[in-house]
């Protein structure tokens, strides 16, 4: 089994911005296919995210880590 562990935190940075961590965790299994997979959805995800954070928030400055 593959296991691809997400973790989200939003921090409030001293100059009143607020940042978003990602964080992530893969497990690998002995299957190779979902090996990949899991690492594929990790940067779908992580390339959504920054998408979806760019429409809501166009104008202010953001940092993905």
């Amino acid at each position: 089994m593959t296991k691809l562990i997400l973790k989200f935190s939003i921090t409030d940075e001293d100059d009143g911005q607020q940042s978003l961590s990602l964080g992530w965790q893969i497990e690998s299994g002995e299957n190779e296919i979902m090996n990949e997979l899991a690492e594929r959805v990790r940067d779908d995800v992580l390339a959504k995210l920054k998408s979806i954070i760019e429409k809501i928030d166009e104008g202010k400055n953001h940092a993905i880590h």
